[in-house]
């Protein structure tokens, strides 16, 4: 009697020894995962633990920041901060917005320009805009076809060698709001009061060709269905009203909530109204200057519902964002500036701060997530995380990386060269700020304002902020068998680890069967002094559906921290049968 022959279980091997960052979709193939934490691809085709963050304190209590010739420049509630002396002013309370135009920095809310060029810098304030002239108040009436009853206001400024009231005139336009103010003395008591009316301006004449040039600016009088309104007592058709004196029209300074700077204007709009604006070419203080050349202030009403929530430059136009759409404004000059609406999912109220460009794309978060614009439609640019963000967030990029910031820390970065995501941990973070090819955020922990790069800092003044830093690689659900009934019956890790002199790093290594606990199956510490050390950790695999692997750990160091490198994972098949 003879007994059949042993049969040699075949056996094969699948090797994953490159990794493309976070993506839930593609999870189940082991280039990809679905949590990727503190770990980059620096080290491409092997993971890597990312470099510390890299700090510098700043001892003043920072309103506003941004960059000038290579250097930080920041606000304080009394002064602007620059590299050689603190410029004092006279600033309101809250967060500031500084704008780089030129030599200049202009800070908003509160309109001040800053002459950097100068030594000491100059500065010079936005003021309200008001002009004096006669006052007139035209009325009339027509019997034919029916009797009906007209007004007319408007104040006559004519130009003097003797005043700058006419060129002041000059910069109202019509639809501003101004306030009217005049001294009326009764020609019947010879009582004296003092009115104070607000008016919209509803046209403007302008006669420079006149012997002596003058300017008429007209006031909706439409709301006003009372002749005697302002208690003048003038009823001819075309004289000045009698007892009025000291007329006086003031057009306060714009205020806006959302600045940039394009083509050495700046571009701005309140959140809540319907007009966009730009300054006078070279002056951002300048916001109502109409001549009709190339220089002139420009400003233009929008119908659509809803809010603004951010305003950029990009693709040669200026984009004026809502949630739900964006107004583009094409041309060079006031007299060609014309605006178009698309719509498209748009820029979330409060996170006006995502707004950056990589690779030719504008990224900035919606009210769901992370998009991408290329001047025509928006698609979502996070899909790989499997995430759904509502979070306000803040956004900076070069053409490296890109990062994207929560209120809660939370962190997802984009690689733009190996197209992958990871994930960090960056809480307080405040403005995000790119010069010279670095990346940083301005944020405020520990009850001080830091400074904080992004990617290794060339300036020496900056340390390295904490001495460890914990990691995570996670795997989707890899299947345990395939369609051909072979099992996984091990797999093999292979890390390594870069440790100089003061660094150490540590790791574990787990897995979950069919969804279960996860449980630790190796644990190592790597020493000072280690490096290219690698690891071969054999995993053998129960009979399972499928399982995850987590590898975790923590690397410290003083000046520069430890680094793990994943450099593979090995999977061994066997093959099966139909019963596990």
């Amino acid at each position: 009697m003879y007994l059949p022959g042993m049969k040699i279980i075949q056996t094969s091997s699948v090797s994953t020894d490159s990794f493309k960052g976070i993506n839930t979709v593609k999870s189940y193939d082991m280039q990809y995962c679905d949590d990727l934490f503190n770990m980059d691809n620096s080290f491409y085709p092997a993971l890597s633990t990312k470099e510390g963050i890299y700090a510098k304190e700043i001892n003043d209590t920072v309103t506003g920041i941004t960059f000038k010739n290579g250097q930080a420049v920041y606000t304080t509630k009394t002064h602007l901060v620059l590299p050689s002396e603190r410029v004092a002013l006279t600033l309101s309370e809250g967060e500031k917005t500084l704008i780089n135009m030129g030599a200049y920095i202009y800070i908003f809310p509160d309109m001040i320009e800053v002459n950097t060029a100068n030594s000491p810098a100059t500065v010079r304030y936005g003021e309200n805009i008001s002009t004096t002239g006669s006052f007139t108040e035209s009325n009339t009436i027509s019997y034919k076809p029916a009797v009906v009853y007209g007004k007319s206001l408007y104040l006559k400024v004519v130009k003097s060698a003797y005043h700058d009231n006419y060129n002041k005139a000059l910069q109202f336009a019509v639809g501003d709001s101004v306030t009217l103010s005049y001294t009326f003395t009764s020609p019947l008591s010879s009582v004296t009061r003092e009115f104070k009316h607000n008016l919209t301006i509803q046209r403007i004449e302008n006669y420079e060709t006149a012997p002596t040039p003058y300017i008429e600016i007209y006031f909706d009088a439409s709301r006003y269905k009372n002749l005697n309104y302002f208690e003048l007592f003038d009823m001819g058709p075309s004289s000045g009203a009698q007892g009025v004196s000291n007329a006086v029209i003031t057009k306060t300074k714009p205020e806006f909530d959302f600045v940039t700077e394009y083509n050495n204007r700046l571009w701005a709009c309140k959140r809540k109204g319907h007009e966009i604006c730009c300054s006078k070419l070279g002056d951002g203080l300048c916001w109502g200057e109409y001549k009709g050349i190339s220089t002139d202030s420009y400003v233009a009403s929008v119908g659509s519902d809803g809010e603004f929530t951010a305003v950029t430059s990009y693709g040669g136009n200026i984009l004026f964002f809502k949630e739900d759409r964006v107004h583009i404004v094409y041309g060079t000059k006031a007299s060609n500036f014309t605006v178009s609406e698309l719509k498209l999912r748009g820029v979330q109220k409060g996170s006006e701060k995502s707004l950056c460009k990589s690779g030719g794309l504008l990224y900035y978060k919606a009210p769901e997530g992370i998009f991408a614009f290329n001047g025509s439609v928006s698609v979502r640019a996070d899909t790989d995380t499997g995430k759904t963000i509502t979070d306000t967030m803040t956004g900076v990029a070069d053409n490296n990386s890109i990062y994207m910031t929560a209120k809660n820390g939370d962190t997802y970065v984009y690689d733009c060269i190996r197209k992958s995501w990871h994930r960090e941990y960056i809480p307080g973070v405040i403005t995000p700020l790119a010069d010279n090819g670095q990346l940083y955020f301005l944020r405020y922990i520990n009850n001080s304002y830091q400074l904080i790069c992004l990617n290794k800092p060339y300036d020496k003044d900056f340390s390295l902020y904490t001495d460890s830093l914990e990691f995570c690689y996670l795997t989707g659900h890899i299947a345990g068998r395939d369609d051909k009934m072979r099992n996984v019956g091990k797999i093999a890790l292979r890390i390594g680890a870069e440790c100089k002199v003061g660094c150490t790093a540590h790791i574990k290594a787990e897995i979950s069967y069919n969804d279960g606990e996860f449980q630790q199956i190796y644990t190592h510490s790597f020493s000072e002094g280690d490096k290219n050390g690698i690891l071969i950790i054999p995993v053998i695999i129960k009979r399972c559906d499928r399982y995850r692997i987590r590898i975790s750990g923590r690397v410290t160091g003083t000046d520069s921290l430890g680094k793990v490198l994943l450099y593979g994972i090995k999977s061994y098949m066997q093959e099966g049968s139909d019963i596990v």
